[in-house]
């Protein structure tokens, strides 16, 4: 068990901890902490996008706090698909579309989810009605589905939270 922290000792969510040499990993909750059983001689290694890895030697010890350094390689170019998976933008086998926060606040919408119309191809945004809150549909690639009557509505991760 232990802590992860970046250099200023805030907290790291989502930090990801294997035990080196296995496939057996965890990550970090929202207050940085983590449990993982590993050997006592092994390694856990940590690692989280924009920050340095860390090798940490477990040593015996039963609690292992780490603090992160932010890495100074640009991020960019770096697209987290599936599973956590990092790949370069250019290896990519799709298209990968990003709509920065300047671009979204210039229509100053109520509903943020309205500020992407028009913005990516392929995404369709209808809001259901004409008062300031109401709620917002978006269609993505077509309303064909291959599992018809299942909500096929996308999946929103800011900052490793979900909505």
């Amino acid at each position: 068990t232990g802590k992860v922290s970046d250099n200023n000792g805030a907290p790291l969510m989502g930090v990801y901890v294997l035990v080196q040499g296995t496939s057996r990993g965890v990550s970090t909750d929202i207050d940085g902490t983590y449990a993982i059983n590993a050997p006592a001689d092994g390694t856990l290694m940590f690692s989280f996008m924009g920050f340095e890895n860390v090798a940490e030697q477990i040593n015996r010890r039963s609690i292992i706090d780490v603090s992160m350094t932010v890495s100074s390689v640009a991020l960019e170019e770096l697209v987290v698909t599936a599973l956590g998976i990092k790949k370069d933008r250019k290896a990519l086998g799709f298209s990968v579309t990003e709509v920065g926060a300047e671009e979204l606040l210039k229509n100053k919408q109520t509903n943020v989810i309205n500020s992407l119309a028009g913005k990516v191809a392929g995404v369709n945004v209808t809001q259901s009605g004409g008062s300031a809150g109401s709620g917002s549909t978006i269609i993505i690639r077509g309303g064909n589905s291959a599992s018809e009557g299942r909500d096929n509505q996308p999946l929103f991760v800011v900052d490793g939270i979900i909505y």
